[in-house]
């Protein structure tokens, strides 16, 4: 499984796996639903991995495309759920915790997203 190497920082395989980053490949839909709920993702946007079948083994290879464009999630859950994904395929924290996502280059990231998104709602 490979996600998407322009997500990642470019020596992101050499970084150290960090142990309290589960590994999900067995998980069931309604596991990754219950994870998203438990690190801060609203139920009713944690609910659509549960809805459409998503499991640890599909969450393995979503894309951001995916996750920002077929799962008909608002683009503000979608970029915190990406972050997650991409917490969750790798198995590494790029970022810090969590709750620290959302520094300065998740901010570019985020201004980048949405500039994209307003131009196709128009």
């Amino acid at each position: 499984i490979s996600p998407a190497a322009e997500d990642y920082p470019r020596n992101w395989q050499d970084l150290p796996v960090d142990p309290s980053i589960p590994d999900i490949a067995s998980w069931s839909a309604a596991r990754m639903s219950q994870y998203l709920v438990q690190n801060g993702i609203k139920d009713t946007v944690a609910k659509v991995f549960f809805d459409q079948e998503i499991d640890g083994a599909s969450a393995l290879v979503l894309t951001r495309k995916d996750v920002l464009h077929s799962l008909g999630i608002k683009l503000g859950p979608a970029l915190k759920v990406y972050q997650h994904i991409k917490r969750l395929q790798t198995r590494r924290n790029f970022y810090g915790p969590p709750s620290a996502v959302g520094g300065s280059t998740e901010i570019a990231s985020t201004a980048a997203e949405l500039q994209q998104h307003h131009k196709l709602l128009q």
